[in-house]
């Protein structure tokens, strides 16, 4: 949910809203490991199932140092993944074999965020850069149609999240955030991806009490 946008925040919980950013004393390090299980998924479609597993590729990590500044802003520095996982595809439309297409997917993310507390009212700004990384297993291209390849396909983006946090007395606050959509064209080191997809990303504004 959206709850976090309206609070105030360490620095663990900076992403939500950087408005909410408010380290208590000097220094704030920040250490976080998410570990999924292997999940098995079957599509269903008018010819045959298609079967495949989702596995978590480690390591999966939030890692975060914040600083105070002085008693009105404070800053950080943060690493962390957010999507790190393989599909691993067992059965597609009935032809399973021991040579199975799979990708991984990799999302690597970098971000700077600082906060200005004036009291009842406070702003932030998030500046972040994403890299995201897949690699694919098994693709074919426009020049060899019939031949396995192996594949890296990537694109990145820089964006910046702004928010605003309005905290009228201790037991109500209220939250702002929006972050400008981006576009991207994926590039492969093969290109078995036409040159033509471009990756459209919205970001809807967000309120939060």
């Amino acid at each position: 949910g959206n709850a976090g946008i309206g609070t105030t925040q360490d620095i663990s919980g900076v992403l939500m809203n950087p408005a909410g950013l408010d380290i208590k004393g000097k220094h704030q390090l920040s250490f976080q490991h998410t570990y999924k299980t292997t999940q098995k998924w079957v599509v269903s479609s008018i010819f045959n199932d298609i079967v495949y597993n989702t596995e978590h590729i480690i390591p999966t990590v939030f890692l975060a140092y914040g600083l105070r500044l002085n008693k009105n802003i404070s800053a950080g520095i943060i690493y962390y993944n957010p999507a790190s996982v393989k599909y691993d595809f067992i059965d597609i439309f009935g032809l399973a074999g021991e040579d199975n297409d799979y990708y991984k997917y990799n999302v690597h993310s970098f971000n700077a965020p600082v906060s200005y507390n004036s009291g009842k009212f406070k702003a932030g700004v998030n500046v972040s850069y994403s890299l995201y990384r897949t690699f694919m297993h098994g693709v074919t291209t426009e020049i060899e149609p019939e031949t396995s390849h192996d594949a890296v396909s990537s694109f990145w983006s820089l964006n910046a999240q702004l928010g605003l946090l309005f905290v009228p007395s201790e037991i109500f606050s209220v939250g702002i955030t929006y972050t400008p959509g981006f576009k991207a064209y994926p590039k492969s080191d093969i290109e078995p991806i036409s040159t033509n997809i471009r990756i459209v990303s919205k970001y809807p504004m967000k309120f939060g009490t």
